[in-house]
């Protein structure tokens, strides 16, 4: 456990040298922040590249962008999803998604709940590579090897 780790079992637990020790780390955080915006900026401008590349193509739906929006994936609604992720998959794109699961299907619920458009979305999700390092050289190869698999394959 790290030195500014803190389990407590009631209150009486903490001590002031925990405490001493917390609000010793809040410069760290503090120096992060910048790092941190850089990271994040990174990522917006990603997702605004990817957006902006594929905007035209009409059998996917890309995701929502909102004010405060954090971009953690890059995930869209494809038609044809799997025979979409086989192609990019054969052109070297690592992509995610066609083999998600719904949730209601996993043990815990049972099996008896029916979600007719979570099982209709999982089967159009496609997670394309993202992460604040992709290059914008890398995000167009991805997006036009989108386009060309939907040139040849209009759904």
């Amino acid at each position: 456990m790290a030195k500014t780790d803190i389990i407590v079992k009631n209150k009486r637990d903490v001590s002031q040298k925990d405490i001493f020790n917390q609000i010793r780390a809040i410069p760290n955080v503090v120096t992060c922040t910048p790092v941190l915006d850089e990271y994040l900026d990174n990522r917006k401008k990603a997702a605004e590249l990817y957006t902006e590349n594929l905007k035209e193509i009409q059998q996917i739906i890309l995701p929502m962008e909102h004010i405060g929006r954090v971009w953690q994936d890059y995930i869209l609604r494809a038609d044809n999803r799997d025979a979409l992720a086989e192609f990019l998959t054969a052109a070297d794109i690592k992509v995610r998604g066609h083999d998600l699961i719904p949730n209601h299907f996993y043990d815990l619920y049972g099996g008896k709940v029916s979600l007719p458009k979570t099982e209709e979305y999982a089967e159009q999700f496609l997670r394309l590579p993202f992460s604040a390092e992709i290059t914008g050289a890398e995000i167009i190869y991805v997006t036009e090897k989108i386009k060309e698999f939907y040139e040849k394959n209009p759904v």
